[in-house]
């Protein structure tokens, strides 16, 4: 299904089958997009950010699995599971980024260029709030009662935090130029 904002970089054929049955077929007639960047000054940059980015997804996942107070409050908990979409948005980017193939319709350009912006600001304000929400906690509310958990919880969000501000920083790797 075309979106309407992409319709008009289509054209619609019709034709009859062997069963007297109408085919349409979508012909892209639009704009085509490749990276701004050349691909010897993006590839190791974005291999090296999308290696980052599943160590991101093993920093999202490990407070999730290991014994931890954090994880039932829910200040701290609930910004750390909602990184989860914006956090795959960025890493969908800069997936494409290292492996997409050239040259792009533009609604795929539009997506690649977009997911990360957005989702690197979204996944760096959750994550922020997440180790804010853990400082507190462990600093006002704890009273010293909390376990080695709890730290590496507060670690792998700074480690996020840390990645999405290295991405939305570097995000001119996915903007796009017609080819």
């Amino acid at each position: 299904m075309i979106r309407k904002k992409y319709s008009s970089d289509y054209k619609i054929h019709q034709s009859l089958d062997k069963n007297g049955r109408i085919k349409k077929e979508a012909e892209y007639t639009g704009t085509k997009y490749r990276f701004a960047l050349p691909k010897e000054a993006r590839l190791p940059r974005a291999g090296r950010l999308f290696a980052a980015g599943v160590l991101g997804w093993a920093a999202y996942l490990l407070p999730l699995a290991t014994r931890n107070y954090l994880s039932s409050v829910i200040f701290c908990i609930l910004p750390h599971v909602c990184a989860a979409i914006p956090l795959w948005l960025f890493l969908y980017s800069l997936f494409q980024a290292r492996f997409g193939q050239e040259p792009l319709f533009r609604e795929k350009a539009d997506k690649i260029s977009g997911r990360l912006y957005y989702g690197a600001l979204a996944t760096a304000v959750l994550s922020a709030l997440a180790v804010l929400g853990s400082l507190a906690w462990i600093l006002f509310m704890a009273h010293g009662n909390f376990v080695a958990g709890d730290i590496l919880f507060l670690i792998c969000d700074c480690y996020l935090l840390l990645l999405s501000g290295v991405v939305f920083y570097l995000r001119d790797l996915c903007k796009m130029e017609a080819a």
